[in-house]
This record gives C-alpha cells, sequence and structure tokens, in this order.
C-alpha cells in the first residue's frame, strides 16, 4: 500500500495511526456532525430509538438514534460507568440528551419536535416510559415498544429449549439444534458432510447457528439443516463418528424419518412468523402496520398449524394465554388508534375494547375552548359523516395523504394522525448500531475507548446513510465536460488514422510512381467545426490524400472492407453527435466521414487489425 500511495504521489506523506485516531477522527465527525445536523433540521417528526448493551470489555454502554421516515442517524454511544441502570437513571439521561440536541438544532428547545421513543419491552424501559410521560417536555410523546422484540418473543415462546410453551416444536427444535452443533464443533465431520454437499450440488451450504437474541436466526438454522438433508442422510452412511456417544445420537437423528418430517412442518409454521419479523425490522416500518401484523401472523399461524401434526401444542399456545399474554403487553392503546385512523379499514367494526383505548387515547385532545375533541372527529371519520361524507380526501392512495388533505375539516384529529403515519415501530436502528459497534470494538482493537467508539461509529453509520442510489446529477458543466473528452478522443483516433495512411500512400507510391496523390480539403461547415474544436494546433489532421480508383475496390466487394466500416460507423456515431451539440449540419459531417472512408485503402485496414 506504501509503494502504491508513493507511486501515485511521491509527495505525499502517509498520517500516522496516531493523527488518524485523534486529529482526523475528530475533523472527520464534526464536520459530518454539521450536515447531519442540517438534515435533522429539515425533518419534521424526530423518532428517537434507546437502548443498552455491554461492550467488549465489559462496559455498559447506552446508545441513542433518530429515525426519519427514509434515514436512520446514529447520535449517541455513552458510558454509563458505575451508574445504575434504573429507570431514573436512564429517563434523565433521555431528557438530558435530547435538549442537547434540540438546542444544536434551533438554539431554542423545542421539545415538539421530538415525536416518538422506541425501546424494547422489558420492565426497565416501560418504567422510563411513565417516568419520561410524567415529564412536560415529552408527556405529547409516543412511547413505542420495538415490534421486533416483540415478535422474537414470540419465537421464543414456540422454540427455545428452556422456555418454550410449545413442547413438540421445542423437541423437533433442540434436535435440529443438536445435529448443527455437532457439525460446528466437529470440523472434520463437517467437511466430510460438505463433500457430500459437493458432490451432490457442486457446492457448499452452510449450517446457520441459532442464537435467541438474533432475529431470524432460529427460523434459518431451521431452513439451512433442512436444505442439507440429503446430503446429511449420505454423510451418516459413511462416518467413522457413529463409533462414538455423541456420533450415534447425531447418526440416529438424521436417519429418522419422522425428524425430517416434523423439521418440515415446523419450518412451514413459522414461515409467517419470519416474513413478519423482517416486516417489522425495516427501516420504514410504521405503527400504523403493527396492529394487521400481529392479527395476520394469528390467523396465519393457527391455519398451518391445523394442518400438521403438530396443531394440539400450538392451537394450546395460540387459543390459550401463552399469545393472549404476549400481544396484550406488545399492543399498546395507541397501535389500536392507528390500526383504526387507516382510512383503509372505513366502514369497519370497532369492538368494545378497541372502542375504550380509542377513546381513552383521543378524547383529552380537545381544541381550545374544549367545544370539539379528536374523538368526535373520530366518529365522523369512521361513520363518514359530517365533513368526512363524500370528501376529496377519500381518494387518496396511502394515510398519509388522506389526514394531509383532511387536516382543513379535522383539525385536531389529522396532526394526530399524521404524527402516527411517521411514527417508526421499531427499535432496530439501535440494534444494528451494536452490531457495527461489535464489529469496531473487537479482542486486537481492545484499548479503544468507549467516546472513540461513539466517533467512529457516528461516522460509520451517518456517514452511510447520505449515499444516494440515484445517478449523478447531469449538469451542464458535465455535459460539456464530457462532450470536450469525446471530441478529443476522436480528434487523436483520426490523427493516428492519418499518419497510418500516410506510411501506406508513400509505400504504395514507391511501388507505383503513376499513383500521384492530390491533397482534397474537406467541403462544407464539417471542416470549420474540426478547426475550431481544436485547441491542440497538433491535432489538426493534414489534407488527406486522395486513393487511386484503379488500387481502391468498392467496400461492398472488399472482404477487409468490414473492419473499416465498423470503424468509420462509430466515428459517425461521435462526430455527428458533436457537431448537432455545436451547431454543425449532419450532412456536413457525413461528407468528412465519406472522404475518411475513401481515404483508407484495404490493405491499410488489414495492416491496422
Amino acid at each position: 500500500m506504501r509503494d502504491l500511495i508513493y507511486a501515485l504521489s511521491p509527495t505525499y506523506q502517509i498520517p500516522s495511526r496516531h493523527r488518524i485516531a485523534d486529529d482526523l477522527l475528530d475533523e472527520a465527525y464534526h464536520g459530518l456532525q454539521q450536515e447531519v445536523l442540517k438534515e435533522l433540521r429539515r425533518t419534521q417528526f424526530l423518532n428517537v430509538t434507546v437502548d443498552e448493551t455491554t461492550n467488549i470489555r465489559s462496559q455498559r454502554v447506552i446508545v441513542m438514534t433518530i429515525t426519519t421516515p427514509t434515514k436512520s442517524w446514529f447520535i449517541h454511544l455513552n458510558d454509563m460507568e458505575d451508574k445504575t441502570l434504573d429507570a431514573p437513571a436512564i429517563s434523565s439521561w433521555i431528557l438530558n440528551r435530547l435538549q442537547g440536541i434540540l438546542l444544536q438544532l434551533d438554539k431554542v428547545v423545542d421539545w415538539n419536535r421530538i415525536n416518538s421513543i422506541s425501546t424494547d419491552t422489558c420492565h426497565v424501559m416501560k418504567s422510563v416510559w411513565e417516568k419520561l410521560e410524567a415529564t412536560p417536555e415529552l408527556r405529547h410523546c409516543f412511547m413505542i415498544p420495538c415490534d421486533s422484540h416483540g415478535l422474537q418473543l414470540i419465537m421464543k415462546d414456540i422454540v427455545d429449549p428452556k422456555s418454550s410453551k410449545v413442547p413438540r416444536a421445542k423437541e423437533v427444535f433442540r434436535s435440529a439444534l443438536e445435529v448443527v452443533v455437532f457439525f460446528h464443533h466437529s470440523p472434520l465431520e463437517y467437511a466430510r458432510m460438505q463433500a457430500k454437499q459437493i458432490e451432490k450440488w457442486g457446492h457448499r451450504k452452510a449450517l446457520i447457528a441459532s442464537v435467541i437474541t438474533r432475529w431470524g436466526t432460529q427460523y434459518n438454522m431451521l431452513s439451512s439443516l433442512h436444505d442439507c438433508q440429503e446430503a446429511i442422510c449420505e454423510w451418516t452412511l459413511a462416518t467413522p463418528a457413529a463409533s462414538t456417544t455423541r456420533g450415534r445420537e447425531i447418526v440416529r437423528t438424521a436417519n429418522s424419518h419422522s425428524f425430517w418430517w416434523q423439521l418440515k412442518e415446523l419450518i412451514k409454521i413459522l414461515k409467517p412468523l419470519h416474513i413478519a419479523q423482517k416486516e417489522s425490522e425495516a427501516r420504514n416500518s410504521s405503527i400504523m402496520e403493527v396492529t394487521q401484523r400481529w392479527l395476520y401472523l394469528h390467523e396465519s399461524l393457527r391455519t398451518l398449524a391445523s394442518q400438521t401434526s403438530l396443531k394440539d401444542d400450538f392451537l394450546s399456545y395460540l387459543d390459550g394465554i401463552g399469545w393472549q399474554s404476549r400481544i396484550t403487553r406488545q399492543l399498546e392503546p395507541i397501535h389500536w388508534v392507528a390500526y383504526h385512523l387507516d382510512p383503509a379499514r372505513v366502514p369497519g367494526k370497532v369492538d368494545e375494547s378497541s372502542r375504550y383505548h380509542i377513546e381513552g387515547v383521543l378524547r383529552p385532545l380537545q381544541n381550545e375552548d374544549k367545544s370539539s375533541s379528536a374523538w368526535h372527529e373520530f366518529l365522523s371519520f369512521r361513520q363518514k359523516t359530517g365533513a368526512f361524507y363524500n370528501a376529496s380526501c377519500w381518494k387518496a392512495n396511502c394515510p398519509s395523504l388522506f389526514w394531509l388533505e383532511a387536516a382543513d375539516f379535522a383539525p385536531i384529529l389529522a396532526p394526530f394522525a399524521r404524527r402516527l403515519c411517521n411514527t417508526v415501530a421499531n427499535s432496530a436502528a439501535a440494534e444494528r448500531a451494536f452490531s457495527q459497534m461489535n464489529l469496531q470494538h473487537t479482542k486486537v482493537r481492545n484499548r479503544l475507548e468507549p467516546h472513540r467508539v461513539e466517533k467512529l461509529l457516528f461516522v460509520q453509520i451517518n456517514k452511510r446513510q447520505f449515499r444516494t442510489e440515484q445517478p449523478p446529477k447531469i449538469t451542464q458543466e458535465f455535459l460539456l465536460e464530457e462532450e470536450d473528452n469525446e471530441i478529443e478522443r476522436v480528434l487523436q483516433r483520426k490523427q493516428v488514422q492519418d499518419h497510418l495512411s500516410e506510411g501506406s500512400v508513400t509505400s504504395d507510391t514507391s511501388s507505383n510512381p503513376a499513383s500521384s496523390p492530390t491533397p482534397s480539403p474537406t467541403p462544407g461547415v464539417g471542416s470549420n467545426v474540426v478547426s475550431t474544436l481544436d485547441i491542440n494546433p497538433d491535432l489538426n489532421p493534414e489534407p488527406e490524400p486522395e486513393s487511386n480508383s484503379e488500387q481502391d475496390p468498392e467496400p461492398t466487394s472488399a472482404p477487409n472492407s468490414a473492419p473499416t466500416s465498423a470503424l468509420v460507423s462509430a466515428l459517425n456515431s461521435a462526430l455527428n453527435s458533436a457537431s448537432a451539440k455545436f451547431g454543425a449540419s449532419p450532412e456536413s459531417s457525413n461528407d468528412i466521414y465519406a472522404k475518411f472512408s475513401s481515404s483508407h485503402t484495404p490493405e491499410l485496414d488489414q495492416n491496422q487489425y
């Protein structure tokens, strides 16, 4: 690398690692911080996500991100040191950090910019919600439980070997886990099994490990094991591992037809849950979709489970207290409000339980003279009466546009609904920050302090947000630069052809003195275009000699004329484009190409190609 940099720029001095870690990192951090603040100033609804974990040095760190409808911005990573991570400490930290951010944004603290705060669903974080909602600054703020965490708890209820509430599913998962762990702990047997894969399919298929705190790894482990079924069964026929007790258990499991059948059934049942997890952890996952996702998931699990041999255990969980406790804990009243504020669900029935929750959220939202409330506007919305009767907003194709158009005749409910449309349903941004932290702060880089890791993550994560998938903006300067480069390339190529042509003609003249070439100037506007575009006088081509008609066969009958025709066609296209941009007529440029074509003999083309 040093040799490459020296070859590119001999005078450049490579900065030391100390300068990179100090001065350059600080410079990049502060410069990018201003860019992030500019983006946040242009965003009306700021959704905050907060989560805590421990790093590789067992330091307790807490992270804060801000998610907008299109992007997620990393804000803080803080070492909590010897503080107790209880509700008072976390809520105080959140308030102080948000106040600092708002001061940087507007120099006046406007707490209404904070739209929601999303965390996981543990007892500590729910206590944090209560304390934040009790403050005058964040009384308006939505407290959102992470939807992805809730769905992962459903997966844990089904397959976790320690706490599963579906016994037969737990046994199938445990057997599958033992097979995967065996191969991961036995590299030789894993290699032998993968050799069978190469014989059958020509490539390897990995066995994915399961980590209960990693969303989606349980389903991926089962699916990867099922994909390797044939190779594993062939491996059992020739493995020496059958001589050990552990190996015999794995061989017995792999040769069990009932195991593979139940594994296939379990994968079939869990697929809707896996899809729901993927949808929930998306960056633009909205709270408007959460309730529908859970209702659809419950129905899908019941339908698929009833078609398998595992139906009794699954239906017992889905229709019993297991599922009910999860959905009650996960779906807050605000979720039911968001669900019924979707215009696509009008008309429709609102059950008594949902009606009670919705009224409790909307009735306190009143106008100044308390003559109307969001609850009254909600009733008109659900029944399509009053201002909502035959309103133009019903033609909108999404809830956000609907409530934007309804702002004139629903002045209390519409702003509230628009906030919900822009509320993120998960804390996945904080989880992704932890994943990036684990890649930055490793055993090799164990001495990194949290404040430096914070800057590294800030630069890495936020720099990625500024990348765009759109093509570069085409400006007039860009077009002119590309045009100049193309013209220069064509003229240089023509100069080379002229030199080759002169050499060929000289050779022909020495062998046939009768042929005396006479220069023929280029007629028309095309010659003016070429002379006008030449910046370097050396690029001006000399007048080309006319070819002897007796020596030059017709292009259509010459066997070597195809390369010349292809070259002329390419030059024709390029110079036509250049002539058109500078106002030259196509006819004048065609005269140039006709002259260029007539000046090249087949012998010259053969030598050239």
